[in-house]
């Protein structure tokens, strides 16, 4: 065998023993074949970010983190948990820093532990299947209350809906960036396999941890990872709204209604009191007017069902300072939701 041949065959059976051993700690500390397997679902599991660039004023970089299970900041054991909060993007509060989300407010002004279930871009429908595709994976996630905190994000898929040509094809999923958010799958097949990878591979849970460990070693010497946010018109609009529009708003409200009673009943059966939020944005914001109509449901649903529920849009005065967009509060906005609610607890 000449000395080519030899260098090849060596480096072939390095190569087939690195293989292997991938292989085999896959085998073992991957979610393949444990509890901890989330399939294809859509989660942010074990994120570790750090932001800048962000469409508010800041002297300092934002930290953005998530559990092994996709809870947004969250250091606490399931089985402890006291308050889970269920909502949309103004839940999960992407590009704040974890300690200054409004549920981390809430958290230390009640010395109660809370849960962020935030899911960016949500409706009811999709906090409805949460129940099932989610939470029940974790039988010791027992809190004494559970908050909804909704409307904006079924304000905007109702509009979206309007602009059906029929009526009757009412669309019961939200799709952004091809993700169902409500179902937290990918539309595309493709997608969902990978997808499925990054949730069980062993090797990328060990690349986010150690980019995690990187990242808050970095931290005080301002390691960044751009963010880019789309420009949104917060302007008014006006919208004429023809007879089927209305006739569509009116199926819009009913199949709301119907989840709320779907997150009601969901609720109780895990022996959770519910608490609905209302939700506020910008005076300037098109939205205003559909997301009062939706509060409105939100309202009399409550009074309807004798709920304890928090008006929030009522009742806190939020200024458009307090937006960087017109929807999401800025660290500013959100310290004074997290105070306002804790109040609540706290009475």
């Amino acid at each position: 065998m000449n000395f080519k041949k030899k260098i090849l065959k060596i480096f072939f059976y390095n190569i087939l023993f690195i293989l292997i051993i991938l292989l085999i700690y896959e085998f073992l500390f991957g979610n393949w074949f444990t509890n901890k397997n989330f399939g294809n679902l859509f989660l942010p599991l074990n994120k570790s970010l750090i932001v800048n660039k962000l469409p508010y004023e800041t002297n300092d970089p934002v930290i953005y983190t998530t559990d092994s299970n996709g809870f947004r900041n969250n250091k606490h054991d399931l089985k402890s948990i006291e308050i889970l909060v269920i909502g949309g993007s103004t839940t999960e509060e992407k590009i704040i820093d974890d300690n200054k989300i409004w549920t981390r407010i809430l958290e230390i002004n009640t010395n109660k532990k809370v849960l962020n279930a935030g899911i960016g871009g949500q409706t009811s429908f999709g906090h409805v299947k949460m129940f099932d595709i989610w939470f029940s994976r974790f039988k010791d996630l027992k809190p004494n209350y559970t908050l909804f905190y909704i409307g904006i994000n079924d304000a905007l898929f109702m509009i979206e809906n309007i602009t059906l040509k029929n009526y009757d094809n009412f669309i019961d999923k939200r799709v952004m960036n091809s993700i169902d958010r409500d179902s937290l799958v990918h539309v595309n097949k493709i997608d969902r396999i990978h997808q499925y990878i990054k949730n069980n591979s062993a090797l990328i849970q060990l690349f986010k941890f150690i980019k995690g460990n990187l990242i808050a070693y970095k931290y005080k010497i301002n390691y960044n990872l751009d963010f880019t946010i789309s420009n949104k018109d917060i302007s008014k609009k006006k919208f004429i709204l023809s007879d089927k529009d209305k006739k569509k708003i009116t199926i819009y409200k009913k199949f709301y209604i119907d989840n709320l009673y779907k997150l009601l009943e969901k609720t109780r059966n895990i022996n959770s009191q519910p608490i609905f939020i209302t939700q506020s944005i910008s005076s300037k914001h098109w939205l205003n007017e559909f997301l009062i109509e939706i509060n409105n449901y939100t309202k009399n649903f409550c009074l309807e069902k004798k709920l304890k529920c928090i008006y929030l849009a009522d009742d806190l005065n939020l200024n458009d300072t307090d937006f960087y967009d017109g929807i999401h509060t800025n660290p500013t906005g959100s310290e004074k939701i997290g105070v306002f609610l804790s109040n609540y607890f706290n009475n």
